[in-house]
Parts: structure tokens; C-alpha cells; sequence
């Protein structure tokens, strides 16, 4: 049986926009000049037949990497995977960085004279999808953006104003139109999961790419500074909860916790878990110290670069625990 007896398809000609649509051609019976183009939404059984035969293909194909570009980054785990939501703690976590976006969502579609759902805002890294559903309850336009196929599949149903797609950084510029994006997010510290400097380079100049010309990239970092001046003391997790982190910010439950477990050079690895002696996964992270980040910025065309201190507009001393780029 081939993969139209399968999967139950007319034709294997199919173009698929992720949660919304499936477009299938094919050369007409009666008249082979003429093609035949059939269009399904998502909900229906023709989309989920070309929505399982492309899954199919993806799963059973090698992901070919262009040359230049290394290995992805880790994903999680299927034990940390499940207990993701509980170390973010969404509702929590909707509410801290809302207050901190929405300020500047809104200055910015002031000054472009936009209504809300004009304004296209990239969430590049969605994980459990809070910074999307925030944005997409205000009648934002926007594109959820997860590469981990665990966590994304926990991302919540949205709306018609949200399509998901699972892209690796490196190659956006290739899957978006230039000049796509009003905003995009690069938050949760996952820019420092990548270990090459190539890769930090390449995923800049791809967001510059697809970002208007007027528009802002919103990026964080842990404060890497602080922890390698404490190195000592943080790789305990009472020690580092007591003293080094507050749950104000990204990453705020209760039951599911993270710390530093090994410090190099540049280099730190953190554990996440229960407590010490259960660890589900640990995953190392690129330290950005002094100003490193803000000078990938300006190498990769970025300008007009802010900083704020715990995702909070008001702070910025930077004895904090997140530091996020404006630029």
C-alpha cells in the first residue's frame, strides 16, 4: 500500500499551515490539463489525513542541517517534559512578564499607528505558550514558535489569530518573509542554550532578517555575573533559592526547581528537579558575562539596546536574577 491508500489522500500534492489549513492539487480525471485543488480546515478529516502524513514524513525523514550550522540545542527530557508546567507555574508566569510586555507592546503599536491585530509578534520561543496567549487575548497577531515537540505538544488550543509552527532558529529567515514581524520574543533564558558562537551569530542576523525595520527584539539572560562571582555558594539549592533567586519573573512554581550544578569558563550547568537527590535533567547554558550579549546585538545590526532589571521598567541595577534586552 502506498501513502495515499494509507493515509485515505487523493493526492499527495499537499502545502500544510499548521492548526489551520491543508491544501491538496492534483491533475483532473476528466481533463489532465486542468488541476483540482481541494482546501481543508483544520478540524476536518481531510486536514488530519494531511496532517498525520506529513507528521509521518518528518518522523521518518533525517533532518538535514545546512552547512555552518551545528547540532540543536538540548531538549527536554519526557520527565522534565511533564513537569515543565509546574516549574513555570503559567498563570503566575502570565501575569509577572505581562506587566513588563504590555507597556511596551503598547508604545510601540502607538507609534505605528496599528490596530492590535496589525501588530505580528513572534514568540520564538513559546514553550507552554503564556507569552502567546497573553498576546493573543489582547487581540495581538501571533506565531507560536516551539522546537521541542514535548513541550509543544503541552501548548494550549488558540485561537485564529496564533498559528504554531516548530522552526529552528537558525534557519527563520528561510520559513518567514523578510520584514514578517512587528516583535519578536526570545525569552525564559533560551538564547543561552546556544553553545556555538556561530549559532548565536546566525540566529541574530536571521531575526534581523524577518524583523521590520522598526521593530524590537526582546531577548533575556540570567545574570550570569552574579553567579560566577558566587560560584561557590550557588551550586547548593537552598543556598542559591535563599539567596540568589526570586520567583518573580519566568520560572515560577513551587514543586519543580533549578540551580547550578557545575560552573565553568563559560559554561554552567543547571539541574532541575524535586530537590537534590532527584534530579530529572540537567542542561548546560552558555554564560553571557559583562556586556557579551549586548555586542552580539550590535554586531548583528541591532541598535537603540535597553536593559531592564528583572523584567521589571523601573529597575536596573542589575543585582537581579533575569536581565532583558530591548533592541
Amino acid at each position: 500500500m502506498g501513502p495515499k491508500e494509507i493515509f485515505k489522500l487523493k493526492s499527495t500534492e499537499i502545502a500544510l499551515w499548521y492548526d489551520r489549513y491543508s491544501l491538496q492539487w492534483r491533475r483532473s480525471d476528466k481533463n489532465p490539463e486542468k488541476v483540482v485543488l481541494s482546501l481543508a480546515y483544520n478540524g476536518s478529516t481531510q486536514y488530519k489525513a494531511c496532517s498525520d502524513y506529513i507528521e509521518a514524513i518528518n518522523r521518518l525523514s533525517e533532518k538535514i542541517i545546512p552547512k555552518g550550522v551545528n547540532r540543536p540545542p538540548t531538549k527536554l527530557n519526557e520527565e522534565l517534559a511533564n513537569s515543565w508546567p509546574e516549574f513555570v507555574d503559567p498563570q503566575k508566569r502570565e501575569k509577572n512578564v505581562s506587566d513588563f510586555l504590555l507597556p511596551i507592546v503598547q508604545r510601540y503599536r502607538q507609534g505605528t499607528g496599528k490596530k492590535n491585530y496589525e501588530i505580528r509578534i513572534l514568540d520564538a520561543a513559546a514553550g507552554l505558550g503564556c507569552e502567546t496567549n497573553f498576546f493573543e487575548t489582547g487581540g495581538y497577531n501571533v506565531t507560536a514558535n516551539e522546537i521541542d515537540e514535548k513541550v509543544y505538544g503541552k501548548m494550549p488550543n488558540h485561537g485564529k489569530r496564533v498559528l504554531h509552527t516548530k522552526h529552528d532558529w537558525r534557519v527563520m529567515a528561510s520559513k518567514f518573509p523578510a520584514d514578517e514581524f512587528d516583535i519578536i520574543l526570545l525569552l525564559g533564558n533560551s538564547f543561552c542554550l546556544l553553545h556555538e558562537d556561530s549559532d548565536r551569530r546566525r540566529v541574530l542576523q536571521q531575526f534581523h532578517k524577518i524583523l521590520r525595520s522598526n521593530g524590537l527584539l526582546i531577548i533575556d539572560q540570567r545574570n550570569f555575573d552574579k553567579i560566577t562571582k558566587n560560584r561557590s555558594e550557588v551550586v547548593s539549592l537552598n543556598k542559591f533559592y535563599k539567596d540568589f533567586y526570586r520567583k518573580i519573573c519566568l520560572y515560577c512554581g513551587d514543586s519543580i526547581k533549578w540551580w547550578p550544578v557545575n560552573i565553568d569558563d563559560n559554561t554552567v550547568t543547571f539541574a532541575y528537579g524535586p530537590d537534590e537527590q532527584k534530579r530529572l535533567q540537567e542542561i548546560p547554558m552558555h554564560m553571557f558575562l559583562g556586556d557579551e550579549l549586548t555586542k552580539y546585538l550590535r554586531s548583528s545590526n541591532f541598535s537603540d539596546i535597553k536593559m531592564y532589571s528583572d523584567m521589571d521598567l523601573s529597575r536596573n541595577n542589575f543585582s537581579n536574577v533575569f536581565v532583558t534586552y530591548l533592541a
